[in-house]
């Protein structure tokens, strides 16, 4: 994920200087003792711009947050928003799971057990990245890093144990926790993450 730039390396070319000598006596009309080449010019290779590093955009609607199209998809299986952080939603003030002050859109099917899903998002600076990773890394998570990501992730079960997924940069936290749960359910939140990882960390 992480780009480096390379330095170009300067490659110069000392001029020469060639010198005749004399034998005997001098001429009466002196001649040139010597010629005198000039210097190549130096010659530099461009230094490779470094691609730039995509940083966090805090969302600002829940649409914002997931992309139009993965809202749509969600919404076309039959689900609702229950809760934004903008008041709107039929169940409007729901609490996150994601500690400090996300972005957090609530979804799911009205009046159907085990349907409500959360996704959240939230700026990190790097103390609160520091104390977030300690505390993730204390909670049982299975742990992968790729680079400065850390995923956390939990499968949890299909009845009693919810799906659990973290995704932590430096600069950044993403969060999806669905009530239900399983393997099955895990893979479904990771594609989701990939969409919700687009709209937070869009392309420079």
């Amino acid at each position: 994920m992480v780009s480096t730039a390379q330095r170009a390396l300067l490659a110069a070319a000392a001029g020469i200087i060639a010198l005749a000598t004399l034998a005997g006596c001098a001429p009466e009309d002196p001649q040139p003792t010597g010629t005198k080449t000039s210097a190549p010019s130096e010659s530099v290779s461009p230094t490779p711009t470094a691609a730039a590093e995509p940083v966090f955009v805090k969302p600002t609607s829940c649409t914002g947050l997931l992309g139009a199209k993965l809202e749509n998809e969600l919404l076309a299986t039959g689900d609702v928003l229950f809760s934004s952080p903008d008041g709107t939603g039929i169940y409007p003030g729901t609490p996150s799971n994601q500690a400090g002050t996300p972005f957090s859109c609530w979804y799911g099917r009205d009046m159907v057990d085990l349907s409500t899903y959360e996704i959240a998002a939230q700026p990190l600076t790097q103390q609160n990245h520091e104390g977030t990773l300690a505390g993730l890394q204390g909670e049982g998570y299975t742990e992968t890093t790729a680079g400065e990501i850390v995923t956390f992730t939990k499968a949890g079960d299909e009845g009693t144990e919810p799906a659990i997924l973290h995704e932590l940069h430096p600069d950044g936290w993403i969060t999806i926790y669905s009530t239900f749960g399983g393997d099955d359910r895990l893979a479904t939140m990771k594609l989701w993450l990939a969409d919700v990882r687009a709209q937070v960390y869009p392309a420079p």
